[in-house]
């Protein structure tokens, strides 16, 4: 597994802690046979002495600062690009940013996302929707929550195929001009990964699902939802609705003193009239 959560991106020491715990229990577990761990922002005194594992065994936090663990490697900079390339690279644990998720897609690397600020919660969610990626929360960070979704991504194919689905897309968009070659070569790759065979063994592919991340959503969701009529319209009712109580509010208000004054001046005009005809 390869983590890099930005060279510019900070979270809490007690974030880097779980995360470092949860690279030796993945190890200790034979998950992860090794972790290369890039682009470092934590503060060693901010950080436990120790981690205790669940089998018992206690590893000094020096033994990985200082790259002591046989299994686990710390640097401030690493060639990203190269790491993911690399076929034993099987989970990227990255901080959502868009060239992270671009290299990612890429080279067909699943992820694993922890957004920390700016616009990686939307990317985090954007590649969850992908099907290749599983996203973390920095407020509730768990070790036993980053172990399964890292089994997950390992061991469910469907993470892989998208991935791999998205690796084709992701090369063919990054070129400057299409060819004709390339979109047929394209729909051929996104073919084998979105299609199924029949009773006679013959490839079978849904045009809407083979191409849908080339349909806008208006065409996907119909005019109303694929323009977001019906947010803007119940944002607009809402709107109406507190405004209609609010001017009731100010009417009833109104009328309620309007009426307390009249009755408060018919009653001095009583008392003043009474005092002059004594």
């Amino acid at each position: 597994m390869y983590i890099a959560l930005g060279s510019n991106m900070f979270t809490t020491s007690e974030n880097y802690a779980t995360l470092l715990q949860t690279a030796l229990e993945l190890i200790n577990q034979n998950i992860l046979d090794g972790v290369i761990w890039a682009t470092v922002k934590f503060n060693e005194s901010e950080l436990p002495t120790t981690f205790n594992l669940s089998n018992g065994d206690i590893v000094p936090i020096s033994n990985l600062i200082n790259n002591l663990h046989p299994h686990i490697y710390i640097m401030k900079y690493a060639p990203q690009f190269a790491i993911l390339s690399h076929e034993n690279t099987k989970v990227f644990l990255s901080h959502g940013g868009v060239g992270s998720g671009h290299e990612s897609m890429y080279t067909a690397t699943p992820m694993l996302v922890l957004p920390i600020a700016l616009d990686q919660p939307g990317n985090a969610e954007r590649l969850e929707l992908t099907g290749m990626a599983l996203k973390l929360s920095k407020l509730d960070l768990k070790v036993d929550d980053i172990i399964s979704k890292v089994v997950r991504l390992l061991n469910e194919e469907s993470f892989k195929m998208n991935a791999k689905r998205m690796q084709v897309l992701a090369k063919f968009n990054s070129k400057r001009k299409y060819r004709g070659a390339d979109l047929i070569e394209m729909v051929l790759n996104l073919a084998k990964h979105d299609s199924s065979r029949n009773e006679n063994g013959e490839l079978e592919v849904d045009i809407e699902t083979l191409l849908r991340s080339w349909i806008t959503p208006d065409s996907r969701m119909g005019f109303i939802r694929g323009n977001y009529l019906d947010v803007f319209g119940a944002v607009l009712i809402i709107a109406l609705v507190l405004l209609i109580s609010l001017g009731y509010g100010f009417y009833k208000a109104a009328l309620f003193g309007f009426r307390k004054w009249s009755l408060r001046s018919r009653e001095s005009h009583q008392r003043l009239s009474k005092t002059k005809n004594e």
